[in-house]
């Protein structure tokens, strides 16, 4: 995987503060042009431009999850990352330029590999 494999990334999280809120972040990486990160809080959104080094530290964390093989259990569909579901802590999803999309849900801690890597990785680009 590259990031040019990757079309976009979505993540999103129940807020710490109020768990009917909803932070997000965006990660796009368009083909001809410059890699974006939008941002959605509480305190409103801000989108910004995210250089050649964020973007390999972006595809070392997801190659560090090993998606396939630790979070098949816990594989979702797009349709599954509905904000009202309040078993869901977070969501992600990845999508692919030449397959599907890869979407993972948060629910345990107890049982699901990676989760609190993933709350804690994607919560901090929403706090940056």
């Amino acid at each position: 995987m590259e990031t040019c494999d990757i079309e976009s990334i979505e993540f999103w999280r129940r807020s710490p503060e109020a768990v009917d809120h909803i932070e997000s972040c965006r990660f796009s990486f368009p083909l001809d042009g410059k890699a974006l990160l939008s941002v959605e809080r509480k305190e409103g959104g801000k989108n910004r431009d995210l250089s050649e080094k964020e973007k390999e530290e972006i595809l070392r964390f997801l190659l560090s999850l090993n998606m396939e093989e630790d979070l098949a259990d816990f594989r979702a569909y797009e349709y599954e990352g509905d904000y009202d579901d309040y078993s869901l802590s977070f969501f992600l999803l990845v999508v692919f330029r030449d397959k599907t999309y890869f979407a993972v849900r948060g629910c345990s801690p107890r049982r699901e590999k990676h989760f609190r890597e993933i709350l804690d990785y994607f919560g901090d680009w929403i706090r940056r």
